[in-house]
């Protein structure tokens, strides 16, 4: 929903980066109702990006994650597989916390 738009812009806009994914497509709400990535990485700035969908999501993290980055995923649900993808990947240094 876009209910959090503005609120998610005010706790986004100190991240370093910003990679949005594509939210799951929920038919039971209108259009106008439904969070719009791309517009939330507008309002948020240059440093972020609103994927469209799994595989644009997926190419943001191919280049490696810098040793002692933080990243945060959150998600209500399997995020694309892209949380099992990094943990087991080449890249993944990634940790999972609690």
């Amino acid at each position: 929903r876009n209910t959090f738009h503005a609120d998610f812009v005010k706790a986004l806009g100190s991240a370093d980066r910003v990679i949005l994914g594509p939210p799951h497509p929920d038919q039971r709400l209108e259009a106008d109702k439904r969070l719009d990535v791309q517009r939330l990485a507008a309002d948020i700035g240059p440093k972020a990006i609103g994927c469209r969908d799994a595989g644009e999501l997926r190419a943001c993290f191919e280049a490696p994650i810098p040793e002692g980055a933080v990243v945060v995923v959150m998600s209500c649900g399997a995020c694309h597989g892209l949380i099992q993808e990094l943990a087991g990947s080449e890249h993944g240094r990634l940790e999972p916390s609690a």
